[in-house]
Formats: C-alpha cells, structure tokens, sequence
C-alpha cells in the first residue's frame, strides 16, 4: 500500500517529526527530501524525520512478491520571515510567511474570528475561521510574529493563521489616517 506520512503535508511554525507507515506487513519503506522518486537504493525509513525547512518528502514501499507501491508525496512548507505586511502583500498566495515586524489589530469581529491588522507600510486582514489565535487583544493592540499563509477570498487578500502570535507587545498605539483624494484612488 502507498505509505501515509503523519502529521500529513501542510505549513508549520516549528520543526516537526514525520512518521511514514504502510500496511502492507514486512514493507521496507525508501525515501527521498529532495524531491526525487525514491528507488531501492533511497535511504530506508526507520524513525521519525526531522523537517525543519521546506522540503518536498516522498517514499515507496517495496515488499518481495508486491510491484513497488505509488509513490507518497507530501509538502512541507515552513514560513518565510518579512519585515512589513507590505512585503507579505507582495508574496505568494498558498505559501507560509511570517511577520517579524509589529502589527497593530485596527478592527476585529467574531464572524470567522477575523482580525485587521496594519503597520506603516500597509494593512491585511487575518481570516481565523479555525480559531488558532486564542489570545485576546484590545484594539490597537501590537502583534509581532504572526504567521500564517496568504490566500485570497473573492478578491480579498488575506492572511489565515497557523499558531497564536502570543500576547500582544504594545497597547493603545496610534493610528493615523492617510489622507487620500479621488486623484490618488484612481
């Protein structure tokens, strides 16, 4: 049977241990961390793999009197590090990013635990409909650290969390309106 990788591809905040099983009995299971199909001549699996950075994990399982099982392939993608939400507006929708810089919480609701957030250099609005920030900030408060994956929502950039930023690292900060004219809209 095609080995399963747990926990199964996806975006995390910190180094995980991946543990590939199949159940066909006596399989020996190969794999590869480059991106390559694993063969017979693939390091074996024995115990958990460290995944700490972006790494495309694929294995086969071979057992003597069985054809090769389809090969397994699973993503892991690990956020990148920017500075300003303008650089996470310019990333790649689908992948992870995290913010280092401070965010200040402008407005939030409960529908889909949804936050907006902004800094100098632009403004985002994070969609939590599972819930993954349990912290409780007060408007205005700063955020540093969020991290999470960019994707878009009838048209709507937005940024869904992967792990609770913590408490917040300012209060009552001050936000002040850009003052824009029909010129600089359009």
């Amino acid at each position: 049977n095609t080995p399963v990788f747990n926990p199964p591809a996806g975006a995390y905040t910190n180094p995980i241990n991946v543990t590939i099983t199949t159940l066909t009995a006596g399989a020996t299971i190969h794999y590869t961390t480059d991106g390559s199909n694993p063969t017979e001549s693939s390091p074996v699996y024995s115990v958990p793999i460290l995944i700490s950075s972006d790494t495309v994990l694929k294995a086969r399982a071979y057992a003597a009197g069985y054809s090769p099982s389809a090969i397994a392939t699973a993503v892991y993608d690990f956020p990148e590090n920017v500075a300003t939400i303008a650089q996470l507006r310019a990333g790649t929708v689908g992948s992870a990013y995290r913010l280092t810089g401070q965010a200040v919480l402008t407005f939030q609701q409960a529908n889909r635990n949804q936050k907006y957030v902004q800094d100098a250099t632009a403004a985002i609005v994070i969609d939590d409909p599972n819930g993954i920030i349990t912290t409780t900030y007060n408007l205005y408060d700063g955020i540093t650290g969020i991290a999470g994956t960019l994707s878009v929502y009838a048209g709507l950039l937005q940024f869904v969390p992967l792990a609770d930023p913590g408490a917040a690292t300012s209060h009552n900060n001050t936000i002040v309106p850009v003052t824009r004219t029909l010129a600089t809209i359009t």
